[in-house]
């Protein structure tokens, strides 16, 4: 019996394909990854989590802030699952730690990995996936043993129990060598909904300006890519919103960007949005304005886009 893990949008999208083309079991678990309730991201919830569950066998949660050891223990059990079935481990996300855990006290368990956004393929300092070093705070005894046992941290030791990794992205780098990695391609029209479709089949014109939209509303600026966010912010509403036909709203966004007209929220992806649009004979010239999204890696390959970082 085969588990997936699934905390996002993406990883979702790829997990659905490996079910439609039967590359997982016919009776597997399905594992939602949520950060701090079982209820966030409900517009995804609604739509590509749902047609995941529809197929599961069972469906059920880890909720991180609910305390690691908790955690750990539901992990390990599926892992015991997974390995006195024959099933797999499919992760999405290599930088927790309860799956680590797991992987080291079940050292025969088959580890398949998902695209988890740009994380597996930006190779910068920064990025916890491409880490050789254990995470920082020691200040409990508990994290002080997992720096102890996994010296190298979470992500490394992950990526190299890794048997096969399914990725979105061609011809980039990943968190596993060239011959671990498989391609998997989307339909992304696919995944709008009826009410998504009409919504978009009036912007028939010729050329069209799309921001993709992020979480623009954190409370404190800390990395680069936030000063992009702050700065994007206070130059938006002279510089950028009179040239917008559309925004496609990140699922988590809650700032004023996400509330104005041109915006709007999706079933299916940017992507999605993207590709429906260049398909129409009507259009001959789409401008994508973004801040570093994953969206801009697919769309950068369709023939009408032309992308603004």
């Amino acid at each position: 019996m085969d588990i997936i893990f699934v905390r996002n949008k993406l990883p979702a999208l790829i997990a659905i394909n490996l079910i439609a083309e039967n590359l997982i079991s016919k009776n597997f678990i399905f594992v939602r990854h949520c950060l701090e309730d079982v209820n966030e991201n409900p517009v995804m919830g609604d739509s590509f989590y749902k047609m995941i569950e529809e197929k599961a066998f069972y469906t059920m949660h880890i909720v991180e802030n609910k305390g690691l050891i908790r955690c750990y223990l539901h992990v390990y059990l599926l892992s015991i699952l997974a390995f006195i079935s024959c099933g797999k481990f499919y992760l999405s996300g290599i930088t927790y730690y309860p799956y680590s855990v797991a992987a080291k006290l079940n050292p025969f368990l088959k580890i398949i990995t998902l695209d988890d956004g740009m994380a597996n393929i930006q190779q910068e300092s920064s990025n916890p996936y491409f880490s050789n070093k254990p995470y920082g705070d020691s200040s409990s005894i508990l994290r002080k043993l997992l720096n102890f046992v996994f010296p190298h941290g979470p992500s490394l030791f992950i990526s190299k129990k890794t048997i096969l990794h399914y990725t979105m992205y061609k011809h980039f780098e990943n968190i596993v060598p060239r011959e671990k990695l498989k391609y998997v391609k989307i339909d992304w029209e696919s995944y709008l909904s009826d009410e998504d479709v009409l919504f978009l089949k009036r912007f028939n014109k010729p050329e069209l300006s799309i921001l993709i939209g992020t979480v623009f509303d954190e409370k404190e600026f800390n990395s680069k890519k936030d000063e992009q966010k702050r700065n994007f912010l206070k130059n938006f509403q002279k510089e950028f919103l009179p040239k917008l036909d559309l925004i496609i709203n990140h699922p988590r966004d809650c700032s004023n960007i996400s509330q104005l007209k041109i915006a709007k929220s999706f079933h299916g992806t940017a992507e999605s949005v993207i590709e429906f649009l260049q398909n129409q004979s009507t259009v001959n010239k789409i401008n994508i304005i973004h801040l570093g999204t994953s969206s801009a890696h697919i769309v950068k390959t369709f023939s009408k886009v032309k992308i603004y970082n």
